[in-house]
């Protein structure tokens, strides 16, 4: 295809080991976010003060996060097994998940298997 025809990509003003002018907007040292951190920090703590709130018109005063963390409660004991596994991660912390490490000789037989090549061959 002619270079002349189609969209041109790239920067025309690029010159290999050099920057080119705008290709860095702040200056050295400068942060890249100047107004500050994520909207997700932001929304947290946002839940937070939600969740931290007394909900209106329970007769215990409780907040909204001890409110939810007694329906999940009650989920667990109906036979959820969603609810039941939030809850024991957050006593107990989440179960690593096993890794299986194979041998060099074990992955060539598994990858020739696959390929139906003779797993000598791999391995040389």
């Amino acid at each position: 295809m002619d270079e002349s025809n189609g969209p041109k990509r790239g920067n025309p003003h690029w010159v290999k080991g050099e920057t080119p002018p705008g290709a860095k907007p702040f200056p050295k040292g400068q942060s890249g976010n100047p107004r500050g951190g994520s909207h997700r920090g932001r929304l947290a703590d946002l839940l937070f003060r939600q969740l931290s709130e007394k909900v209106d018109g329970d007769p215990k005063e409780r907040t909204a996060a001890e409110l939810v963390v007694r329906a999940i409660i009650k989920e667990a004991m109906k036979g959820n097994v969603r609810a039941m596994e939030i809850c024991l991660e957050r006593v107990d912390g989440k179960m690593p998940l096993p890794v299986n490490v194979m041998t060099r000789e074990e992955a060539a037989e598994c990858l020739a298997e696959m390929l139906g090549v003779d797993p000598k061959e791999l391995l040389e």
